[in-house]
């Protein structure tokens, strides 16, 4: 296992996401941020992987609470942050289509 450290910058996530943008991340280099760790023999880069090989991205804001928590590699604080994440990313979703409708409402009446 290579440390995450260990990578040249331009390979990891959070170096990454601060100077390309979220926009430039694949789904397994966001979701090693939101992990923050990995376990022993893993770094939060392959636990992504291994996560996302099994469980599609949008999937996980839909998944239970209780089937993420049993996700290993998935510690209090990364089931945490998953969930804020899946949170927000839901309210994100449907503001955008709230507004959307507006939108089209608002130019259908004119």
């Amino acid at each position: 296992m290579v440390k995450i450290k260990d990578l040249p910058k331009h390979k990891r996530p959070r170096e990454k996401l601060l100077e390309k943008g979220p926009n430039a991340l694949k789904d397994y280099e966001l979701l090693a941020i939101l992990l923050r760790t990995g376990y022993q023999g893993k770094n939060a880069i392959e636990v992504a992987k291994r996560i996302l090989k099994t469980i599609p991205f949008k999937k996980l804001a839909n998944l239970p609470i209780e089937d993420l928590a049993k996700l290993k590699g998935v510690g209090k604080s990364s089931h945490h942050n998953c969930l804020i994440f899946c949170h927000w990313e839901k309210n994100l979703s449907r503001r955008q289509l709230h507004c959307h409708q507006n939108t089209r409402r608002r130019s259908q009446s004119d």
